[in-house]
Protein backbone atom coordinates (compact mmCIF):
# COMPACT_ATOMS: atom_id res chain seq x y z
CA UNK A 1 0.00 0.00 0.00
CA UNK A 2 2.90 2.58 0.92
CA UNK A 3 4.91 1.53 -2.15
CA UNK A 4 1.66 2.43 -4.20
CA UNK A 5 1.28 5.77 -2.90
CA UNK A 6 5.03 6.57 -2.92
CA UNK A 7 4.61 5.50 -6.73
CA UNK A 8 1.39 7.91 -6.88
CA UNK A 9 3.46 10.34 -5.65
CA UNK A 10 6.73 10.24 -7.64
CA UNK A 11 3.92 10.21 -11.02
CA UNK A 12 2.42 13.33 -9.66
CA UNK A 13 5.76 15.32 -9.09
CA UNK A 14 7.47 14.28 -13.00
CA UNK A 15 4.35 14.91 -14.53
CA UNK A 16 4.54 18.78 -14.97
CA UNK A 17 8.13 18.52 -16.09
CA UNK A 18 7.01 15.91 -18.86
CA UNK A 19 3.96 18.02 -19.53
CA UNK A 20 5.78 21.47 -19.17
CA UNK A 21 8.83 20.14 -22.00
CA UNK A 22 5.55 18.96 -24.71
CA UNK A 23 3.95 22.97 -24.08
CA UNK A 24 4.81 25.78 -26.16
CA UNK A 25 3.81 29.00 -24.95
CA UNK A 26 3.31 31.79 -26.94
CA UNK A 27 6.19 33.70 -24.84
CA UNK A 28 8.36 30.59 -25.98
CA UNK A 29 7.46 31.25 -29.78
CA UNK A 30 8.23 34.40 -30.08
CA UNK A 31 11.68 33.73 -28.96
CA UNK A 32 12.12 31.26 -31.42
CA UNK A 33 11.25 33.97 -33.84
CA UNK A 34 14.12 36.13 -32.93
CA UNK A 35 16.90 33.43 -32.87
CA UNK A 36 15.51 31.51 -35.84
CA UNK A 37 13.89 33.43 -38.62
CA UNK A 38 16.24 35.03 -40.72
CA UNK A 39 14.19 38.18 -41.36
CA UNK A 40 14.15 38.96 -37.65
CA UNK A 41 17.96 38.19 -37.36
CA UNK A 42 18.65 40.51 -40.52
CA UNK A 43 16.40 43.68 -38.82
CA UNK A 44 18.86 42.80 -35.78
CA UNK A 45 22.16 43.31 -37.65
CA UNK A 46 20.49 46.61 -39.19
CA UNK A 47 19.86 47.67 -35.89
CA UNK A 48 23.68 46.88 -34.97
CA UNK A 49 24.46 49.08 -38.39
CA UNK A 50 22.59 51.70 -36.89
CA UNK A 51 24.76 52.07 -33.63
CA UNK A 52 27.42 52.45 -35.78
CA UNK A 53 26.51 55.01 -38.17
CA UNK A 54 25.69 57.42 -35.04
CA UNK A 55 29.59 56.75 -34.03
CA UNK A 56 30.06 58.69 -37.65
CA UNK A 57 28.76 61.91 -36.12
CA UNK A 58 31.03 61.90 -33.27
CA UNK A 59 34.01 61.25 -35.62
CA UNK A 60 33.09 64.94 -37.06
CA UNK A 61 35.05 66.50 -34.21
CA UNK A 62 37.21 63.81 -32.55
CA UNK A 63 41.07 64.31 -33.07
CA UNK A 64 42.76 62.59 -35.33
CA UNK A 65 46.34 62.09 -36.49
CA UNK A 66 47.99 63.30 -39.66
CA UNK A 67 51.33 62.88 -41.21
CA UNK A 68 53.00 64.80 -44.03
CA UNK A 69 55.96 63.94 -45.86
CA UNK A 70 57.55 66.13 -49.05
CA UNK A 71 60.73 65.10 -50.56
CA UNK A 72 61.66 67.51 -53.72
CA UNK A 73 64.63 68.02 -55.71
CA UNK A 74 64.96 70.98 -58.38
CA UNK A 75 67.62 71.42 -61.26
CA UNK A 76 66.02 73.65 -63.06
CA UNK A 77 68.25 75.92 -64.59
CA UNK A 78 68.02 79.88 -62.49
CA UNK A 79 69.85 83.29 -63.24
CA UNK A 80 71.85 83.00 -60.81
CA UNK A 81 73.23 79.25 -60.44
CA UNK A 82 76.37 80.19 -59.22
CA UNK A 83 74.71 81.21 -55.63
CA UNK A 84 71.40 79.04 -55.69
CA UNK A 85 73.25 76.33 -57.55
CA UNK A 86 72.71 73.52 -60.27
CA UNK A 87 70.48 71.51 -58.00
CA UNK A 88 68.38 72.02 -54.74
CA UNK A 89 66.92 69.42 -52.04
CA UNK A 90 64.02 69.82 -49.59
CA UNK A 91 62.80 67.59 -47.32
CA UNK A 92 59.45 68.25 -45.24
CA UNK A 93 58.22 65.86 -42.53
CA UNK A 94 55.37 66.64 -40.37
CA UNK A 95 53.36 64.48 -37.59
CA UNK A 96 50.86 65.52 -34.97
CA UNK A 97 47.06 66.26 -34.32
CA UNK A 98 44.17 67.76 -35.94
CA UNK A 99 40.85 68.78 -34.89
CA UNK A 100 37.83 70.18 -35.83
CA UNK A 101 35.97 72.05 -33.45
CA UNK A 102 32.15 72.35 -32.87
CA UNK A 103 32.46 76.04 -33.00
CA UNK A 104 33.76 75.95 -36.25
CA UNK A 105 37.54 75.98 -35.28
CA UNK A 106 39.90 74.17 -36.78
CA UNK A 107 43.36 73.83 -35.67
CA UNK A 108 46.77 71.03 -36.40
CA UNK A 109 49.61 70.44 -33.72
CA UNK A 110 52.50 68.66 -34.77
CA UNK A 111 56.08 68.82 -35.18
CA UNK A 112 57.71 69.30 -38.33
CA UNK A 113 61.29 68.59 -39.46
CA UNK A 114 62.38 70.84 -42.33
CA UNK A 115 65.68 69.82 -44.34
CA UNK A 116 66.79 72.05 -47.64
CA UNK A 117 70.79 71.98 -49.13
CA UNK A 118 71.82 73.09 -52.58
CA UNK A 119 74.67 72.14 -54.91
CA UNK A 120 76.64 73.44 -57.51
CA UNK A 121 76.84 77.07 -55.96
CA UNK A 122 80.51 77.98 -56.99
CA UNK A 123 80.23 81.68 -55.86
CA UNK A 124 80.10 80.79 -52.88
CA UNK A 125 82.74 79.02 -50.46
CA UNK A 126 81.54 75.78 -50.16
CA UNK A 127 79.58 74.79 -53.69
CA UNK A 128 77.45 72.10 -51.46
CA UNK A 129 75.36 73.28 -48.09
CA UNK A 130 72.77 72.06 -46.55
CA UNK A 131 70.98 72.91 -43.29
CA UNK A 132 68.21 70.92 -41.47
CA UNK A 133 65.63 72.82 -38.59
CA UNK A 134 63.20 71.01 -36.30
CA UNK A 135 60.67 71.82 -34.18
CA UNK A 136 57.21 72.07 -33.46
CA UNK A 137 54.10 74.14 -35.28
CA UNK A 138 50.58 75.43 -34.35
CA UNK A 139 48.00 76.16 -37.47
CA UNK A 140 43.99 77.49 -36.73
CA UNK A 141 41.57 78.02 -39.01
CA UNK A 142 38.44 79.93 -38.01
CA UNK A 143 35.75 80.56 -40.58
CA UNK A 144 33.76 83.86 -40.22
CA UNK A 145 30.93 83.88 -43.26
CA UNK A 146 30.36 80.23 -44.03
CA UNK A 147 30.38 77.06 -41.14
CA UNK A 148 30.34 80.49 -39.11
CA UNK A 149 30.22 79.37 -35.16
CA UNK A 150 30.35 75.51 -37.34
CA UNK A 151 27.06 75.49 -38.11
CA UNK A 152 28.20 73.07 -41.69
CA UNK A 153 29.38 70.67 -38.50
CA UNK A 154 26.21 70.95 -36.65
CA UNK A 155 24.22 70.57 -39.39
CA UNK A 156 26.28 67.33 -40.73
CA UNK A 157 25.93 66.12 -37.11
CA UNK A 158 22.21 66.87 -37.23
CA UNK A 159 21.67 64.95 -40.45
CA UNK A 160 24.10 61.73 -39.41
CA UNK A 161 22.24 61.32 -36.07
CA UNK A 162 18.89 61.88 -37.68
CA UNK A 163 19.54 59.77 -40.29
CA UNK A 164 20.82 56.99 -37.93
CA UNK A 165 17.96 57.63 -35.71
CA UNK A 166 15.51 57.09 -38.77
CA UNK A 167 16.78 53.27 -39.28
CA UNK A 168 16.98 52.56 -36.03
CA UNK A 169 13.29 53.01 -35.61
CA UNK A 170 12.23 51.54 -38.94
CA UNK A 171 14.35 48.43 -38.16
CA UNK A 172 12.44 48.46 -34.45
CA UNK A 173 9.39 48.69 -36.32
CA UNK A 174 9.96 45.95 -38.44
CA UNK A 175 11.03 43.61 -35.68
CA UNK A 176 7.88 44.55 -34.03
CA UNK A 177 5.64 43.92 -36.75
CA UNK A 178 7.30 40.25 -37.00
CA UNK A 179 6.39 39.62 -34.06
CA UNK A 180 3.06 41.05 -34.19
CA UNK A 181 2.80 38.90 -37.45
CA UNK A 182 3.92 35.57 -35.57
CA UNK A 183 1.75 36.16 -32.51
CA UNK A 184 -1.15 36.03 -34.75
CA UNK A 185 -0.27 33.02 -36.66
CA UNK A 186 0.20 31.53 -33.21
CA UNK A 187 -3.63 32.75 -32.20
CA UNK A 188 -4.94 31.34 -35.43
CA UNK A 189 -3.47 28.02 -34.74
CA UNK A 190 -4.75 27.67 -31.19
CA UNK A 191 -8.14 29.03 -33.19
CA UNK A 192 -7.87 26.45 -35.70
CA UNK A 193 -7.05 23.60 -33.10
CA UNK A 194 -10.28 24.72 -30.97
CA UNK A 195 -12.84 24.86 -34.38
CA UNK A 196 -11.46 21.30 -34.70
CA UNK A 197 -11.93 20.40 -31.06
CA UNK A 198 -15.67 21.49 -31.23
CA UNK A 199 -16.26 19.95 -34.64
CA UNK A 200 -14.70 16.51 -32.82
CA UNK A 201 -17.24 17.24 -30.15
CA UNK A 202 -20.20 17.34 -32.77
CA UNK A 203 -19.03 14.34 -34.53
CA UNK A 204 -19.16 12.14 -31.34
CA UNK A 205 -22.75 13.55 -30.31
CA UNK A 206 -23.75 12.39 -34.09
CA UNK A 207 -22.46 9.00 -33.49
CA UNK A 208 -24.20 8.75 -30.14
CA UNK A 209 -27.25 9.89 -32.14
CA UNK A 210 -27.01 7.53 -34.75
CA UNK A 211 -26.46 4.94 -32.20
CA UNK A 212 -29.89 5.98 -30.48
CA UNK A 213 -31.97 5.99 -33.35
CA UNK A 214 -30.55 2.79 -34.86
CA UNK A 215 -31.79 1.54 -31.68
CA UNK A 216 -34.97 3.00 -31.73
CA UNK A 217 -35.91 1.89 -35.48
CA UNK A 218 -34.56 -1.57 -34.47
CA UNK A 219 -37.53 -0.88 -31.95
CA UNK A 220 -39.65 -0.16 -34.60
CA UNK A 221 -40.47 3.09 -31.92
CA UNK A 222 -39.23 5.38 -34.40
CA UNK A 223 -39.32 5.65 -38.86
CA UNK A 224 -36.35 4.58 -41.33
CA UNK A 225 -36.42 8.02 -42.14
CA UNK A 226 -34.86 9.39 -38.71
CA UNK A 227 -31.76 6.62 -39.22
CA UNK A 228 -31.69 8.21 -42.56
CA UNK A 229 -31.54 12.00 -41.22
CA UNK A 230 -29.07 11.35 -38.58
CA UNK A 231 -26.50 9.39 -40.62
CA UNK A 232 -26.64 12.26 -43.42
CA UNK A 233 -26.16 14.79 -40.61
CA UNK A 234 -23.28 12.86 -39.45
CA UNK A 235 -21.71 11.97 -42.85
CA UNK A 236 -21.86 16.21 -43.11
CA UNK A 237 -20.53 16.56 -39.82
CA UNK A 238 -17.64 14.64 -40.65
CA UNK A 239 -16.96 16.73 -43.81
CA UNK A 240 -16.84 19.33 -41.85
CA UNK A 241 -14.20 18.06 -39.40
CA UNK A 242 -11.85 17.32 -42.22
CA UNK A 243 -12.26 20.57 -43.51
CA UNK A 244 -11.24 21.93 -39.78
CA UNK A 245 -8.18 19.52 -40.09
CA UNK A 246 -7.36 21.04 -43.39
CA UNK A 247 -7.29 24.48 -42.09
CA UNK A 248 -5.20 23.43 -38.94
CA UNK A 249 -2.45 21.67 -41.12
CA UNK A 250 -2.54 24.88 -43.54
CA UNK A 251 -2.25 27.27 -40.53
CA UNK A 252 0.59 24.54 -38.84
CA UNK A 253 2.69 25.06 -42.37
CA UNK A 254 2.46 28.77 -41.76
CA UNK A 255 3.18 28.46 -38.34
CA UNK A 256 6.38 26.29 -38.75
CA UNK A 257 7.62 28.29 -41.67
CA UNK A 258 7.58 31.35 -39.45
CA UNK A 259 10.36 29.40 -37.15
CA UNK A 260 11.90 27.92 -40.52
CA UNK A 261 11.90 25.03 -39.22
CA UNK A 262 13.30 22.70 -42.30
CA UNK A 263 11.58 19.48 -40.40
CA UNK A 264 8.74 20.37 -38.91
CA UNK A 265 8.40 18.93 -35.16
CA UNK A 266 5.75 17.23 -33.39
CA UNK A 267 2.93 20.05 -32.82
CA UNK A 268 3.30 21.05 -28.82
CA UNK A 269 0.35 22.03 -26.53
CA UNK A 270 -0.48 25.75 -27.00
CA UNK A 271 -1.42 28.10 -25.08
CA UNK A 272 -5.24 28.11 -24.86
CA UNK A 273 -8.00 31.40 -25.77
CA UNK A 274 -8.71 31.79 -22.39
CA UNK A 275 -4.55 32.03 -21.61
CA UNK A 276 -3.89 33.81 -24.39
CA UNK A 277 -6.31 36.79 -23.37
CA UNK A 278 -4.81 37.03 -20.04
CA UNK A 279 -1.98 38.04 -21.27
CA UNK A 280 -2.86 40.17 -24.17
CA UNK A 281 -4.37 43.04 -23.03
CA UNK A 282 -4.93 46.33 -24.22
CA UNK A 283 -1.73 48.63 -24.35
CA UNK A 284 -1.97 51.34 -21.57
CA UNK A 285 0.28 53.73 -23.65
CA UNK A 286 -0.66 54.63 -27.50
CA UNK A 287 2.02 56.71 -29.06
CA UNK A 288 3.23 57.56 -32.56
CA UNK A 289 4.25 54.21 -34.63
CA UNK A 290 8.03 53.89 -34.70
CA UNK A 291 7.90 53.43 -38.27
CA UNK A 292 6.50 57.14 -38.62
CA UNK A 293 8.93 58.24 -36.41
CA UNK A 294 11.57 56.86 -38.40
CA UNK A 295 10.06 58.54 -41.59
CA UNK A 296 9.93 61.98 -39.22
CA UNK A 297 13.85 61.52 -38.52
CA UNK A 298 14.60 60.77 -42.11
CA UNK A 299 12.55 64.34 -42.71
CA UNK A 300 14.53 65.56 -40.15
CA UNK A 301 17.97 64.04 -42.11
CA UNK A 302 16.50 65.98 -45.55
CA UNK A 303 16.27 69.42 -43.63
CA UNK A 304 19.00 69.13 -42.30
CA UNK A 305 21.11 68.69 -45.42
CA UNK A 306 19.08 70.93 -47.66
CA UNK A 307 20.33 73.57 -44.67
CA UNK A 308 23.92 72.11 -45.33
CA UNK A 309 24.13 72.80 -49.34
CA UNK A 310 22.76 76.27 -48.50
CA UNK A 311 25.55 76.96 -46.34
CA UNK A 312 27.90 75.80 -48.69
CA UNK A 313 26.77 78.18 -51.63
CA UNK A 314 27.87 81.23 -49.08
CA UNK A 315 30.72 83.33 -49.44
CA UNK A 316 33.65 81.86 -47.56
CA UNK A 317 35.86 84.01 -45.13
CA UNK A 318 38.14 82.35 -42.89
CA UNK A 319 41.12 83.93 -40.88
CA UNK A 320 44.01 81.77 -41.04
CA UNK A 321 47.23 82.20 -38.40
CA UNK A 322 49.94 79.75 -37.86
CA UNK A 323 53.28 79.70 -36.15
CA UNK A 324 56.47 77.58 -36.21
CA UNK A 325 59.35 77.23 -33.63
CA UNK A 326 62.34 76.17 -34.56
CA UNK A 327 65.97 74.33 -33.55
CA UNK A 328 68.85 74.42 -35.68
CA UNK A 329 70.19 70.93 -35.79
CA UNK A 330 72.63 71.34 -38.09
CA UNK A 331 74.28 74.17 -40.39
CA UNK A 332 77.33 73.50 -42.25
CA UNK A 333 78.56 77.01 -42.70
CA UNK A 334 77.11 78.62 -39.39
CA UNK A 335 78.19 77.40 -36.20
CA UNK A 336 75.52 79.41 -34.51
CA UNK A 337 72.55 77.40 -32.92
CA UNK A 338 69.00 78.27 -32.35
CA UNK A 339 69.29 77.66 -28.28
CA UNK A 340 65.85 79.71 -27.87
CA UNK A 341 62.90 78.57 -29.90
CA UNK A 342 61.66 81.93 -29.67
CA UNK A 343 64.28 83.26 -31.89
CA UNK A 344 64.22 80.64 -34.49
CA UNK A 345 60.48 80.91 -35.40
CA UNK A 346 58.12 81.98 -38.35
CA UNK A 347 54.50 82.99 -38.24
CA UNK A 348 52.00 84.67 -40.20
CA UNK A 349 47.98 85.19 -40.26
CA UNK A 350 45.49 86.25 -43.19
CA UNK A 351 42.24 86.19 -44.58
CA UNK A 352 41.08 84.07 -47.33
CA UNK A 353 37.82 84.79 -49.03
CA UNK A 354 36.24 82.87 -51.91
CA UNK A 355 32.07 83.09 -53.29
CA UNK A 356 30.61 81.42 -56.07
CA UNK A 357 29.98 83.51 -59.08
CA UNK A 358 26.52 81.80 -60.27
CA UNK A 359 24.41 82.15 -57.71
CA UNK A 360 21.25 81.07 -60.10
CA UNK A 361 22.67 77.56 -60.18
CA UNK A 362 23.29 77.96 -56.35
CA UNK A 363 19.76 78.93 -55.73
CA UNK A 364 18.14 76.01 -58.82
CA UNK A 365 19.92 73.63 -56.97
CA UNK A 366 18.45 74.73 -53.57
CA UNK A 367 15.20 74.95 -54.63
CA UNK A 368 14.71 71.43 -55.83
CA UNK A 369 16.23 70.12 -52.97
CA UNK A 370 13.19 72.00 -50.94
CA UNK A 371 11.33 70.73 -52.96
CA UNK A 372 11.90 67.31 -52.10
CA UNK A 373 11.79 68.00 -48.81
CA UNK A 374 8.47 69.15 -48.82
CA UNK A 375 7.07 66.15 -50.25
CA UNK A 376 8.67 64.00 -47.76
CA UNK A 377 6.85 66.67 -45.58
CA UNK A 378 3.60 65.87 -47.38
CA UNK A 379 3.58 61.97 -47.49
CA UNK A 380 4.74 61.76 -43.87
CA UNK A 381 1.24 64.04 -42.93
CA UNK A 382 -0.46 61.27 -44.90
CA UNK A 383 0.74 58.47 -43.18
CA UNK A 384 0.45 59.86 -39.88
CA UNK A 385 -3.61 60.32 -40.91
CA UNK A 386 -3.61 57.20 -42.07
CA UNK A 387 -2.16 55.51 -39.08
CA UNK A 388 -4.25 57.81 -36.80
CA UNK A 389 -7.85 56.42 -38.52
CA UNK A 390 -6.44 53.10 -38.62
CA UNK A 391 -5.82 53.29 -34.71
CA UNK A 392 -8.99 54.35 -34.39
CA UNK A 393 -10.35 51.40 -36.54
CA UNK A 394 -9.04 48.89 -34.49
CA UNK A 395 -10.26 50.28 -31.02
CA UNK A 396 -14.09 50.55 -32.72
CA UNK A 397 -13.08 46.78 -33.83
CA UNK A 398 -11.72 45.51 -30.69
CA UNK A 399 -15.29 47.87 -28.84
CA UNK A 400 -17.57 45.77 -31.33
CA UNK A 401 -16.41 42.25 -31.01
CA UNK A 402 -16.30 42.69 -27.10
CA UNK A 403 -20.23 43.98 -26.92
CA UNK A 404 -20.78 40.41 -29.78
CA UNK A 405 -19.31 38.22 -27.72
CA UNK A 406 -21.04 39.35 -25.20
CA UNK A 407 -24.62 38.90 -27.26
CA UNK A 408 -22.25 35.32 -28.62
CA UNK A 409 -22.02 34.33 -24.76
CA UNK A 410 -26.03 34.93 -23.91
CA UNK A 411 -26.96 33.34 -27.09
CA UNK A 412 -24.92 30.39 -26.59
CA UNK A 413 -26.22 29.90 -22.84
CA UNK A 414 -29.52 30.00 -24.47
CA UNK A 415 -28.99 27.16 -26.96
CA UNK A 416 -26.96 25.02 -24.60
CA UNK A 417 -30.59 25.05 -22.74
CA UNK A 418 -32.95 24.48 -25.56
CA UNK A 419 -30.54 21.56 -26.59
CA UNK A 420 -31.26 19.59 -23.05
CA UNK A 421 -34.67 20.65 -23.35
CA UNK A 422 -34.49 18.59 -27.02
CA UNK A 423 -32.98 15.82 -25.58
CA UNK A 424 -35.35 15.58 -23.11
CA UNK A 425 -38.20 15.75 -25.21
CA UNK A 426 -36.67 13.19 -27.84
CA UNK A 427 -36.29 11.12 -24.80
CA UNK A 428 -39.75 10.83 -24.20
CA UNK A 429 -40.82 10.53 -27.78
CA UNK A 430 -42.07 14.33 -27.94
CA UNK A 431 -39.32 15.83 -30.10
CA UNK A 432 -38.29 15.19 -33.74
CA UNK A 433 -34.85 14.18 -34.50
CA UNK A 434 -34.64 16.72 -36.99
CA UNK A 435 -35.12 19.31 -33.97
CA UNK A 436 -32.40 17.45 -32.02
CA UNK A 437 -30.00 17.65 -35.49
CA UNK A 438 -30.66 21.32 -35.82
CA UNK A 439 -30.21 22.10 -32.27
CA UNK A 440 -26.84 20.67 -31.98
CA UNK A 441 -25.20 22.49 -35.01
CA UNK A 442 -26.90 25.63 -34.33
CA UNK A 443 -25.04 25.19 -30.79
CA UNK A 444 -21.92 24.33 -32.45
CA UNK A 445 -22.09 26.97 -34.95
CA UNK A 446 -22.19 29.75 -32.37
CA UNK A 447 -19.23 28.05 -30.26
CA UNK A 448 -17.39 28.05 -33.57
CA UNK A 449 -18.57 31.74 -33.69
CA UNK A 450 -17.64 32.84 -30.50
CA UNK A 451 -13.98 30.91 -31.38
CA UNK A 452 -13.64 33.29 -34.27
CA UNK A 453 -14.75 36.54 -32.28
CA UNK A 454 -12.19 35.62 -29.59
CA UNK A 455 -9.44 35.11 -31.90
CA UNK A 456 -10.12 38.56 -33.88
CA UNK A 457 -10.15 40.49 -30.88
CA UNK A 458 -6.84 39.17 -29.84
CA UNK A 459 -5.07 39.97 -32.85
CA UNK A 460 -6.49 43.33 -33.35
CA UNK A 461 -5.20 43.84 -30.14
CA UNK A 462 -1.66 42.18 -31.35
CA UNK A 463 -2.17 44.88 -34.46
CA UNK A 464 -2.14 47.69 -31.70
CA UNK A 465 0.95 47.01 -29.88
CA UNK A 466 2.53 48.42 -32.58
CA UNK A 467 1.35 51.73 -31.25
CA UNK A 468 2.70 50.82 -27.85
CA UNK A 469 5.10 53.11 -26.32
CA UNK A 470 8.36 51.13 -25.19
CA UNK A 471 9.00 50.32 -21.72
Amino acid sequence: MHRSLWILFLALILEKPLWAQNELPLSTYLQKIERQNSGFRSLSKSEEATAAAQADAEILTDPALFSDVTIAEDKRPLLTPQFNGTTRRARTVKLGLQQQWSFGLQNRVYVISDYQGISGAVAMQDPSMDIENRGAAVELELPLIKNGLGLQVRLQREALQASAEGQKNLANFDKARLRAEAQVLYIRLVQAQEHLAVHQELLRQGETLVTWVSGQVKDRLLEAVHLAQVQVALEARRLGLESRRLQLETTKMQFYAAIEEKTPFALPRLETLNRLESSITMPRNLSQRLDLKGRQNQVDAERAQLALEREAYRPDLSFRAQYHAFTKVSDQNDTARCDDPWKCSSSAIGLVFSMPLDRAVARRATEGRQAQVEARVLELARAQIEAERDRRQIMEQINRLFDHQRILNKLISQQDERLRLERARQQRGRATTFDLIQAEQELTESREQLITLRSQRLELLTQLKLYEVAP
